[in-house]
């Protein structure tokens, strides 16, 4: 009977119940979001972003077997939309030049942040981890 019973009582627990989603962070401005970001996607490509407190901006993408591209530049305004200068730009194949853009901080949670980057009218969007240390 004992048996029994420990078996109902096993049987009748609920599921843990999951975590809840990371909390979302204020945003300001590029000192916000400023530190090492990395992330990749399905073609194997890896990203690497970096975002000084003073807006200073380091964009490097592994492509695999295609060349390394650079994006760098300047963060500038306030809140999650940002503008972004860039004083090198070598992603776009067509056009290798400096250019304006903007970036919006899509979410924000201190580990992961999510931004869309828009240059030329074309937006790219991409979650990225912070580095470990």
């Amino acid at each position: 009977m004992r048996l029994l019973l420990l078996v109902a009582l096993a049987a009748c627990g609920q599921k843990a119940k999951p975590a809840p989603p990371p909390a979302e962070l204020e945003v300001t401005g590029a000192a916000s979001i400023a530190g090492e970001w990395v992330a990749d996607d399905e073609m194997s490509w890896s990203y690497a972003l970096s975002i000084k407190p003073d807006g200073k901006l380091v964009g490097k993408i592994d492509r695999g077997k295609l060349p390394r591209c650079d994006r760098e530049g300047t963060l500038s305004g306030t809140g999650k939309q940002l503008q972004l200068a860039m004083t090198k730009n070598t992603c776009e194949q067509a056009q290798l030049h400096a250019s304006t853009g903007q970036l919006e901080v899509a979410s924000y949670t201190g580990s992961s942040l999510t931004i869309v980057v828009t240059v030329d009218g074309k937006p790219e969007r991409r979650t990225y981890t912070r580095r470990a240390n």
